[in-house]
């Protein structure tokens, strides 16, 4: 790689990582959005549009929420726990940094696209 790196043969998607569809959610984000809906209680309608989602696809992050502690039964609705909510933290400011690397990758595209100009 460093002989190519001499030579001038790399392009910056190489040696840069690409960036993620941002139009597309991710487990943890859907995760995120289901356990944020049901924060003050909800019924699992109220959380399926909160989130976005369809009810096959609902249901599947549920039994996962309800099996990992992350929100509880409450009633003919859902709650979320202390648990999930420190988890939504968590993946909050993992998104957060994640979006501070990616302003950086791509204001190394700049530089590197800027250098190969000249």
């Amino acid at each position: 790689m460093l002989s190519k790196i001499e030579n001038n043969e790399l392009d910056v998607d190489t040696i840069l990582p690409q960036m993620e569809d941002p139009k597309k959610r991710n487990s943890a984000t859907i995760l995120c959005d289901v356990i944020k809906a049901s924060y003050n209680g909800a019924r699992k309608t109220h959380i399926m549009y909160r989130s976005n989602l369809n009810p096959t696809i609902l249901e599947k992050y549920l039994k996962f929420c309800l099996e990992h502690g992350l929100i509880e039964k409450e009633g003919i609705g859902y709650r979320a726990t202390s648990k999930g909510a420190e988890l939504v933290r968590h993946i909050e400011e993992i998104n957060s940094l994640k979006k501070n690397i990616e302003a950086v990758t791509r204001q190394a595209h700049k530089l590197i696209d800027t250098k190969n100009l000249r």
